[in-house]
């Protein structure tokens, strides 16, 4: 919850009940006003005698307001209220002007000057007991924060209201007492005189009337502020004893908060209705307030429900009295629970709020007049200072710019478009402290459009790298338009062969030489011997291609390789024919060798 909500619904809590109730009222709508940026808001209660709904108090708004809204002869119940009435919850109009139950007053809205609205019920135990109603200056949708809070402001105010009307009822009471107790201590003065006086005669009537009518004034006494004791919805207590303090005395809101009735309760000591994680705590306040030592009065705690789980915070204010003769503890308790899980809800929205902001990768912060005056942690880091110094908090927006002359052209393209409630974005050069230049996306729109003093909301990219993919974009049309260019002078299987070839290029690597078979524009087939380097221009690296035709020195080589087949072939045939009469000239050794031993042993055997 934003530190104004916050004060706004400490400043309820803190209003000063013995005021007029239009008083009371008046002072909620302020505050509530102040908070919000409202145009005036009015609050409307059922009037407990008719049961009618009447307009109680206005803020913001001319004095004969009410008057006015009554001499259109149209019962208020029939405008938006009469759904908070019906069905108990809150009725949002974003456009009074689109509504039309609140026909009959537009002419009236249009001249007061607002256009947007929302009715809040006023519940007290369950029964709307009334509304309060905020109107805006512009059609507006109340976000999920702003209900919670009104939600909260309405609950706030309704305990206030039947504070203040209980506080009025009793005050007659009050005043009637104090005069008895007045007259009670006059006429004592008058017959402590008259004793002195009449002492010797009247002893005894004296005492018995005196008596009688101080046990009188005494019940009458006790008889009132019981009443107002039992019907206040904040729990009433007193403590008794010690080390193990009895409950004296508890009013049903006391016994009721933690599930019990006023007898159960008060067999009970405080270990079985104080929650064991806060018992130590209470049993220190209560001992040192017994001794009369200075301690906390005031203080927040758990108490313990009698199903034994459920947990109840309360706020307990206590002091130290006198009771049947003996020091004693009094105090009252009030049931928190549902503001602090309200608050809790709040508070983790914000943070959850705070930290989605904080880990955006996104920068993101609030530009008031041009200059920067919150900036999330992505903010900081795309303009190179860290988390803890604020170099460009309540600097003019120029200085994240490239240039003067850029910083006029993004702003007049933004405020122009901006004060018509638009979303604008644009591209810009942006420059980081340490004066190096990027390329960024700025998207920009109004807190609200009609009060531009508010402020903007700004998120920053980083899109040095689509600019980056654009121009290599650019370039790899180029360089495909080339390529399809080149397709149509490429048969089909030529086609997987040449990309390979163009992607090495295309990373900035030497390629080549490497054939291709071209078509030439006679329809004639050649063959072109390629080579590409990479070349650097204006920071620029470009690939340099060189082709020439090789058709007559291929056909030259396809003829010297078929002469070099042939002549390998020739080759090939007399090594084998070389071979063979190797073969053969071993082979007629062996029979020669062979052959003079047959020959010899042939002749032996003849002879």
């Amino acid at each position: 919850m934003q530190k104004l909500e916050l004060q706004a619904l400490l400043g309820i809590s803190q209003i000063d009940l013995t005021k007029d109730l239009k008083e009371i009222l008046e002072e909620i709508l302020i505050i509530v006003r102040g908070a919000l940026g409202g145009h005036s808001g009015s609050i409307m209660l059922i009037n407990e005698e008719n049961d009618e709904l009447e307009i109680v108090a206005t803020s913001g708004l001319p004095d004969d307001y009410i008057e006015r809204v009554y001499s259109r002869g149209v019962p208020i119940a029939s405008s938006p209220s009469s759904e908070v009435l019906r069905t108990g919850r809150y009725y949002v109009v974003p456009d009074i002007f689109e509504e039309p139950r609140e026909k009959p007053w537009v002419d009236l809205v249009r001249e007061l000057g607002f256009s947007a609205q929302i009715g809040m019920p006023l519940k007290r135990k369950g029964e709307v007991i009334g509304l309060l109603n905020i109107y805006m200056a512009e059609p507006h949708e109340f976000t999920e924060d702003e209900l919670a809070f009104l939600a909260i402001v309405a609950s706030q105010a309704a305990a206030v209201i039947e504070n203040a009307r209980l506080y009025a009822r009793i005050s007659p009471k009050k005043l009637e007492l104090e005069k008895e107790i007045a007259e009670r201590r006059r006429m004592e003065e008058t017959l402590r005189k008259s004793e002195e006086t009449y002492r010797a005669t009247l002893t005894f009537l004296s005492d018995i009337t005196e008596r009688k009518r101080a046990e009188d004034a005494l019940r009458r006494s006790e008889e009132k502020y019981r009443t107002l004791i039992e019907n206040i919805q904040d729990g009433v207590f007193i403590l008794q004893g010690y080390p193990f303090p009895k409950l004296m005395f508890c009013n049903e809101a006391f016994a009721k908060m933690v599930g019990y009735t006023i007898e159960e309760i008060k067999e009970l000591t405080i270990q079985q209705y104080v929650a064991p994680e806060d018992l130590e705590r209470v049993a220190n306040c209560y001992r040192r307030m017994q001794e009369g030592k200075v301690t906390q009065r005031e203080y927040e705690y758990r108490a313990l429900h009698k199903d034994g789980k459920t947990r109840v915070i309360v706020n307990m204010n206590v002091g130290r009295m006198e009771y049947q003769g003996e020091v004693s503890i009094i105090g009252t308790v009030k049931d928190i629970t549902e503001r602090k899980r309200a608050e809790d809800v709040l508070r983790e929205s914000k943070e959850l709020v705070d930290n989605i902001l904080a880990a955006s990768p996104i920068g993101i912060g609030v530009v008031e007049n041009r200059k920067l005056s919150w900036a999330n942690k992505r903010m900081m880091e795309l303009f190179g200072f860290n988390l803890d110094e604020e170099y460009y908090i309540g600097q003019s927006a120029e200085v994240i710019y490239a240039s003067k002359e850029e910083y006029g052209r993004v702003g007049q393209i933004f405020y122009e478009n901006l004060k018509e409630g638009k979303i604008v974005e644009a591209d810009a050069k942006l420059k980081r402290k340490d004066g190096s230049i990027f390329d960024g996306h700025i998207i920009m729109s109004f807190l609200d459009p009609s009060n531009p003093i508010k402020g903007a909301v700004a998120t920053i990219s980083d899109i040095s790298w689509r600019k980056e993919a654009e121009e290599k974009l650019k370039n790899s049309e180029a360089r495909l338009r080339i390529f399809l260019d080149f397709k149509i002078l490429l048969p089909e299987l030529q086609i997987p062969k040449v990309t390979a070839f163009l992607a090495k290029s295309a990373q900035g690597q030497p390629a080549g030489p490497e054939e291709f078979i071209v078509t030439r524009k006679d329809g004639k087939r050649v063959i072109a011997e390629v080579r590409t380097f990479p070349v650097k221009i204006k920071d620029e690296t470009l690939v340099l291609c060189i082709a020439r035709d090789i058709t007559e020195r291929v056909k030259v080589e396809k003829a010297l390789l078929n002469k070099n087949k042939e002549l390998e072939q020739e080759i090939q045939k007399r090594m084998q024919i070389e071979n063979t009469l190797k073969l053969s000239e071993r082979r007629y050794k062996e029979i020669a060798e062979f052959l003079p031993e047959q020959i010899y042993g042939s002749i032996l055997i003849l002879s």
